[in-house]
């Protein structure tokens, strides 16, 4: 019974607390970060690792590597230019993914906060940074970590525009610029990603 009471007190001090975001980020660092250079890049990453960072120049990174990759290539793009900033080591090659999940969880949160309600963007927050898929994509170097972070905030503007529509208000026209830019990142990211924009694109469309 006290872990119960214990839950419940801390879960409405998250809906109700300034500091909600803090402390889930906070928390996420401590499951993230203590593993983040468990072991050695795996097969994948290395092909990350070597198309971005052991080059020379994006000619020869798109002509040698990306182009055996078949997806797009932004993510590559920009660990080429992270990696010349901040190192090349195990640690500092997947901390990029991380930087993307946490910068995915805040741009989401503050959406959610503008346009719906601070427990929506708890909750929302809640669920996707204790979510072991997203802790685990946080942690490799991959594009997935960047689809994620880019398709949490495509849906979040996909809901607005349906609430919007159904409601009779008026969409700003900032918020299909953001759409706009959030879809063409997403294209240029992962296959995957052209998959959700068509489909929600299409949704709202239709909607």
């Amino acid at each position: 019974m006290r872990i119960i009471n214990w839950l419940d007190n801390f879960i409405d001090y998250l809906f109700n607390s300034k500091w909600s975001i803090s402390i889930i980020l906070i928390i996420t660092a401590l499951i993230v970060l203590p593993n983040i250079g468990r072991e050695s890049l795996e097969l994948d990453e290395i092909f990350s690792a070597t198309a971005s960072l052991k080059t020379s120049s994006f000619n020869l990174m798109f002509s040698e590597y990306i182009s055996r990759d078949g997806n797009p290539p932004l993510y590559h793009i920009l660990l080429f230019y992270w990696g010349r900033i901040f190192g090349s080591s195990d640690v500092e090659i997947r901390l990029l993914s991380y930087v993307f999940t946490i910068l995915g969880f805040i741009l989401s949160y503050l959406l959610l906060l503008k346009y719906f309600t601070k427990k929506v963007a708890v909750l929302f927050l809640s669920l996707s940074a204790f979510t072991p898929g997203v802790l685990y994509y946080a942690q490799e170097a991959r594009a997935y970590a960047l689809l994620y972070a880019l398709s949490c905030l495509a849906s979040i503007l996909f809901f607005i525009f349906i609430i919007r529509v159904r409601d009779n208000q008026k969409i700003k026209k900032k918020l299909i610029i953001y759409y706009f830019c959030v879809g063409v990142l997403i294209c240029y990211t992962h296959h995957f990603g052209i998959l959700l924009v068509f489909s929600l694109s299409s949704v709202a469309i239709i909607y």
